[in-house]
């Protein structure tokens, strides 16, 4: 799994059978910025990574204190939590998904005390279950 606390870019990859206490794969820390862009659909894949002890973010967690996530062109499968979070969006934070799929049988929600920014999510098994105060924009249609 990756730690992160300062800057971390990465293309296609593939991220299974990570186990974290918070964040299966990947912990962005306070004031990390992470971007994963996937150009190859059967690379960029997070897949079977879990949050084990407090449970939130099965995939990705991003910690408070203005740490900035970009993902693009992704698919999540089968990443658990104790909360059934894939990815856990502290508040403070921004984050913005892009061409994501999130499938299989596992719940995987997409928790958001910050700021989520999406395009073309498609959910299968998932949903965004925005905090009172969270901001969730749909860059789509401008709206949640």
């Amino acid at each position: 799994a990756i730690y992160c606390a300062g800057t971390f870019r990465d293309t296609d990859s593939c991220y299974e059978d990570n186990e974290a206490k918070n964040g299966g794969a990947i912990f962005v820390a306070s004031g990390g910025n992470v971007c994963l862009i996937g150009n190859n659909s059967e690379k960029a894949i997070f897949k079977n990574n879990t949050a084990t002890t407090s449970a939130n973010g099965g995939a990705i967690y991003v910690q408070q204190n203005n740490s900035i996530l970009y993902v693009e062109g992704y698919t999540f499968t089968e990443n658990t939590s104790g909360n059934n979070t894939v990815v856990y969006i502290c508040a403070t934070c921004e984050a913005t998904l892009k061409n994501i799929t999130f499938e299989g049988d596992a719940i995987q929600n997409i928790y958001v005390a910050g700021t989520l920014k999406y395009s073309a999510l498609s959910l299968t098994n998932a949903e965004i279950n925005p905090t009172s105060g969270a901001i969730v924009t749909n860059l789509t249609t401008g709206g949640n």
